[in-house]
């Protein structure tokens, strides 16, 4: 170690009991919450496990070591219950479980308080898995679609403008934008048709009416490419 540099120390496995709102010897480990489908609700399972700590309590967070760097987990926890081997190969449990919808990123030592006062959540049922799973892959589809669909319409409408003489240009670019308006409106169906809204937890009756823009919006909040990332959520150290 360099001279004046500070050996690291360890921080405890789990939070000191000063940081504890409960006694933690006599919690009886519970349930996570669940929607009705027996989904694990990060949101509301990271605001219950951080209600049993006091709200001042500073969390060891530290990127430069493994035991203070946070890490992903996975609210449907036990990962041989997914396992494809499980299913005769089947992959839907599995690819559900890795959704980055039902995956965090917290504290190491939150992590671990999560698996210490909670209890294996349930399987959910395999059609409502391998649902949810197709419905996300077309969303995820819509997604891109509506996206490009959108930047190909703001090109459209101030490109024409621009060359309004230039016919071949203009033919090109709304050659173009049919291209990607199509894949939207396929994608669109491919997701009413399998229920995916419900599946997703999207009321809105509009839904297929929406402009590009407007879908991009909507499925943002339930599409995602990462995991959520709950760290800000944390007070750390200064």
């Amino acid at each position: 170690m360099a001279e004046g540099e500070q050996a690291f120390v360890y921080p405890p496995h789990l939070p000191p009991r000063e940081a504890w709102k409960v006694n933690p010897d006599t919690l009886r480990k519970f349930f996570a919450p669940t929607d009705d489908r027996g989904f694990v609700i990060p949101d509301a399972t990271v605001e219950v496990v951080r209600e049993l700590f006091e709200d001042d309590y500073e969390w060891p967070i530290d990127l430069r070591h493994q035991e203070t760097r946070p890490d992903v987990h996975h609210f449907h926890w036990i990962a041989r219950r997914y396992d494809p081997k499980e299913f005769n190969g089947r992959t839907a449990p599995h690819r559900f479980r890795e959704l980055p919808t039902v995956k965090g990123i917290v504290p190491r030592q939150f992590h671990n308080a999560i698996h210490q006062v909670t209890l294996p959540p349930a399987m959910p049922r395999y059609k409502d898995m391998a649902r949810h799973v197709h419905a996300y892959q077309i969303a995820q589809w819509l997604f891109s679609s509506a996206t490009n669909a959108a930047e190909a319409q703001n090109i459209l409408s101030s490109s024409l403008v621009a060359d309004s003489q230039d016919a071949i240009s203009n033919e090109m670019l709304i050659r173009q934008f049919d291209r990607q308006f199509r894949g939207y409106r396929l994608n669109m169906e491919r997701l009413l048709g399998a229920t995916g809204l419900e599946m997703l937890r999207l009321d809105d009756p509009k839904f297929s009416k929406r402009k590009p823009h407007e879908v991009t919006k909507l499925l943002g909040r339930v599409v995602r490419n990462r995991e959520i990332n709950y760290v800000p959520l944390f007070k750390t150290a200064a």
